[in-house]
């Protein structure tokens, strides 16, 4: 499962949780209803990329437009940066947020 709000410090704010699918993907179908159910509301989403189990999320452009439609920030963390060296940037799917961490 994925949060697709950041738990900040600032009262009201929560963590909404997203499924997975079995390949451990982000259910994207949930993620864009949860998006919508909670658009008034959206800060933004945390994603690991490629995820911790080393998935390159195929959706990653259209989950982080889905954010941005609701007005919402995409904030990475770039644990994996090193596996994406070479493969993709950040810029190409607009994240707005991102901690580097390179092994």
């Amino acid at each position: 499962m994925a949060p697709i709000l950041l738990q900040p410090l600032w009262p009201g704010m929560k963590v909404v949780v997203v499924k997975a699918l079995e390949n451990g993907y982000i259910d994207v179908a949930d993620f864009k209803a949860k998006a919508e159910q909670h658009s008034v509301n959206l800060a933004g989403t945390m994603i690991t990329y490629p995820s911790t189990y080393g998935i390159f999320e195929e959706e990653i452009k259209l989950i982080c437009d889905i954010v941005h439609q609701h007005g919402g920030q995409v904030y990475m963390d770039g644990a994996n940066m090193n596996a994406q060296s070479g493969l993709t940037s950040p810029a190409a799917y607009w994240c707005r947020c991102l901690s580097l961490e390179f092994a």
